[in-house]
Parts: structure tokens; C-alpha cells; sequence
């Protein structure tokens, strides 16, 4: 379970599966945790490179670098990737040896550039399911933007393999076994092999759908059997009429339930429960839309609210208070734990937190001057202060 330093943003209820001629249904996921004595490993950037800590022990450097941006935990936590580097390459390094080998230099990236030019950067990045080779699509800001391509590359290779060409491929998931991915690119979804093959179009939005350049919220079924997404019917950032889809990696697709909300809803990992925002003149209201499709109104805020992450188990959600300072440019982000069956609970008596993440079902970790845990029912703690960005990459080590 990896949890990402970003993520964006449900009333009708009838589910459709059973209108659906053999199709294939959700498999049951299990709650929360589900193996016992997991402990935390994170790695953050500082400005003398990536570190790593992990529960219960010291924090430490894990390989010398300049300008380390962005960091990522392979599944088993064994190997951390970064963007760093004068002229921002992509890096990898093994947990237990501390060295960080160069995966893409400047003129790795500058061989990706596209017929129209432009300066050549790493869009997203991520580790595959269950591997430590890294998977990357390209930016170019000038001129051009996304290039929904998709390449991927290890330890010890010449060069990166594509695995889809510019406007073929584009933000991407992995299933829990690795053995499928997904990739959006306006207007599509489709469904792929790790390596490119057996891709086909599994859904199409429509040309002025709000779907915005990163593409929908995936949740994958924690059996790879399938996946769930929201797809909105309708145009701009109004109210309108959402689906949740759910597409099998055998069968056909399966439209679970309808509701209406607004763009920017989230999606349970248990791919049916929603929470959505509809927000009004600074004020912000939650909306909780449960298995059953029942829409209700959770809580209302004087102020603006974004949606955080969700808990494994689907049992709660965080939220960020958006809270302007009259006098200060500043912004103060104050965020909460939400249970359907109970209010929301502020997460921490720092003045600003920003951001924060589920890491397993009771533990959250959180950037507020430093990286801090808060912990169910014991004192939060300070894990490392004097980090050069609020990012952060999670994963949970288990016992063999």
C-alpha cells in the first residue's frame, strides 16, 4: 500500500450490475490492514538529498544529492527513485546500500524530445506494482505540456524502453499483481499489459468532459480483478450526474450506481462509497454517499475544504481546511479526521498541516513544520524537520 503526495478532490442511488449480461462483479475486499505488525517507512526530500525513516527507528540520509524534489517508495520499500541533480535527472537507490545510480541524465531526457521541441522534463513517475523498475511519462513546458507518453526504465539499462508513444499513453496505475496498468490520455481510458501489449480502450469520455489532464481516480479491487473510476455525464464544475464504473479485467464493464455531485469527487477504496464537496460562496458543505447509494449531508464548513485521502479500510477520510490569514499571505491548512458516524476531529494542534496521508488504518502522516505521525491514541511525534519540500512517499513493511 503506497500512498502519492497529491491527490484532487458524491445524490441518486441504483446500481446497474445486475442489468449487465455476465458481467463480472467487484470482488469483496478485505478491511483495513490485513496483515498484523506492519510498521511505516517514509522518504523525503531535504537539502541534502532524499532521507529515509522507518517506524521505530532514526531517520538518515540515504544518498547525497542537490535539488531533490520529488521521491517515491518502491511496494516492498527496498528502493526509493527521486528527481533531482543540477539539471534535474531521475536517480534510484537502493534502501540497505544508501547509493543512488542515475536512471535518466539531461541528455537521456533530451533524446525523448518531440518533433515540435521543447525542454524536456519527468511528468509523473512511480515504481510498478511489485518491481523496482520505474515507469515515467514526459512534460514539455515550452512549448507543449503532458505529452501522454509512457517509458520505463531500471538499474543498469542503455536506454529507456517506451511502452506507449506521445498521445498514447499518459498518467498511470498498476494493478496490486503488476500484472496491469492504466493509462489516460483525453478523452480515454485503456487498459494495458505492463509492457504495452494486450492494450485496448476500456471507456470514453466525452470532448468537454471536466476531467482535466490527469484523468479519473482509479481503485483498484486489491485482487487485480478489476478497477472502479467516476465519470462525470456532464460539462464544467457544475452539478451534474456522476457514474461509478467499474471495469473487470475480463468481462464487460459494469456501471455500479449514479449519484449527483460536483467534479473532484473521491472515490473509497472500496470502489463504491463517495465523498464529494460542494462548495458556495467560501463556505463548503461534504456530501457522504454510502454503498447503498444514499446521499447525506456530513458536515459544513465556513470555509474552503479539500479533499485528502481516504483510510484503506473505507471507514474514514481526511479533509483540509483552507483558512485564509486577513494579514498574511500565508495560507494556514488545518485538516480533519472524518467518520461517517461521527464529526469531524481536528488531526493535530499545529497551526498549518499540509499534506497529509493515511499510512495503514490508524496512522496518518502529515507535513507541519516537518514530517510528523499521528498515531491513534498516543502522542503525535515529529519524525524529521528541515525538509526542502512538503513531499513525501509512504509504504507499509510487513513481517515475513
Amino acid at each position: 500500500m503506497k500512498k502519492r503526495a497529491w491527490i484532487a478532490f458524491v445524490v441518486g442511488c441504483l446500481f446497474l450490475a445486475s442489468c449487465a449480461q455476465g458481467a463480472a462483479e467487484p470482488a469483496e475486499e478485505p478491511a483495513g490492514e490485513t496483515k498484523g505488525g506492519a510498521v511505516v517507512r517514509a522518504v523525503y526530500p531535504k537539502a541534502d538529498g532524499p532521507w529515509i525513516w522507518t517506524e521505530g527507528e532514526e531517520p538518515r540520509l540515504l544518498a547525497g544529492a542537490v535539488n531533490t524534489a520529488d521521491v517515491r517508495l518502491s511496494d516492498d520499500g527496498n528502493a526509493a527513485a527521486f528527481t533531482g541533480g543540477t539539471d534535474w535527472e531521475l536517480y534510484i537507490a537502493s534502501i540497505t546500500e544508501g547509493r543512488a545510480v542515475v536512471l535518466l541524465d539531461r541528455a537521456d531526457l533530451d533524446a525523448l524530445t518531440p518533433e515540435g521541441g521543447g525542454f524536456v522534463t519527468i511528468g509523473q513517475f512511480d515504481f510498478g506494482a511489485r518491481s523496482h523498475a520505474v515507469y515515467f511519462t514526459t512534460v514539455t513546458p515550452h512549448p507543449g505540456g503532458p505529452q501522454y507518453d509512457l517509458y520505463r526504465v531500471s538499474a543498469g539499462d542503455a536506454d529507456p524502453a517506451r511502452i506507449f508513444a506521445p498521445g498514447e499513453g499518459g498518467p498511470f496505475t498498476f494493478s496490486p499483481d503488476g500484472e496491469w496498468l492504466t493509462v489516460y490520455h483525453p478523452d480515454e481510458l485503456v487498459l494495458a499489459r505492463p509492457d504495452g501489449t494486450d492494450a485496448r480502450a476500456v471507456h470514453a469520455f466525452s470532448g468537454d468532459s471536466p476531467m482535466g489532464s490527469a484523468g479519473p481516480q482509479i481503485v483498484w479491487a486489491r485482487d487485480s480483478s478489476g478497477f472502479s473510476f467516476l465519470s462525470p455525464e456532464g460539462t464544467g464544475q457544475g452539478l451534474q450526474t456522476i457514474s461509478v464504473r467499474y471495469i473487470p479485467v475480463e468481462g464487460e464493464p459494469v456501471e455500479r450506481m449514479t449519484f449527483q455531485g460536483y467534479p473532484g469527487a473521491r472515490l473509497a477504496p472500496d470502489g463504491i462509497t463517495v465523498v464529494y464537496l460542494a462548495r458556495n460562496n467560501g463556505s463548503t458543505d461534504v456530501h457522504y454517499v454510502d454503498s447503498d447509494g444514499r446521499d447525506s449531508l456530513f458536515a459544513s464548513f465556513d470555509e474552503r475544504l479539500f479533499f485528502m485521502d481516504w483510510a484503506p479500510d473505507s471507514s474514514r477520510f481526511l479533509l483540509i481546511a483552507d483558512r485564509e490569514q486577513p494579514d498574511s499571505p500565508v495560507p494556514v491548512y488545518v485538516p480533519y479526521v472524518c467518520a461517517p458516524d461521527a464529526g469531524p476531529v481536528r488531526l493535530t494542534g499545529q497551526p498549518s498541516a499540509y499534506p497529509a496521508y493515511w499510512a495503514g488504518g490508524a496512522r496518518v502522516l502529515f507535513f507541519a513544520d516537518g514530517l510528523r505521525l499521528w498515531k491513534q491514541g498516543e502522542e503525535e511525534l515529529l519524525i524529521d524537520d528541515g525538509l526542502s519540500a512538503n513531499a513525501f512517499d509512504v509504504t507499509l513493511l510487513y513481517p515475513v
